[in-house]
């Protein structure tokens, strides 16, 4: 098979999550923002936030990229490393869904 698009970019999950100023104090993130976690924040703050999860999503631009030229109708590939655990599997599930 041949591809229109080769993307290779870092693989980001996006997680979303609804929760009250009490909590984002609580884990020292500020409101409105938007934060990069280490593999040690991710594991300290995702558990407090999992009944909260609003949203979650494949993302980063290489990946958005494929998914915009695959819902143009092109043909896509990615490229990058995602961990062994539940959100590499997620991420790659997203983009599949996709057609990527």
């Amino acid at each position: 098979m041949a591809f229109d698009v080769f993307g290779m970019c870092n693989a980001l999950y996006d997680i979303q999550a609804e929760v009250d100023d009490a909590l984002l104090v609580g884990l020292g993130l500020e409101k409105g923002s938007m934060s990069l976690l280490s593999a040690e924040q991710q594991q300290q703050i995702v558990p407090q936030i999992y009944t909260h999860i609003v949203n979650t999503e494949s993302g980063g631009s290489g990946a958005n990229t494929m998914f915009g030229v695959s819902l143009l109708g092109g043909h896509t590939c990615y490229t990058s490393c995602v961990g062994k655990d539940e959100h590499g599997a997620l991420y790659r599930r997203g983009l599949a869904e996709r057609g990527v």
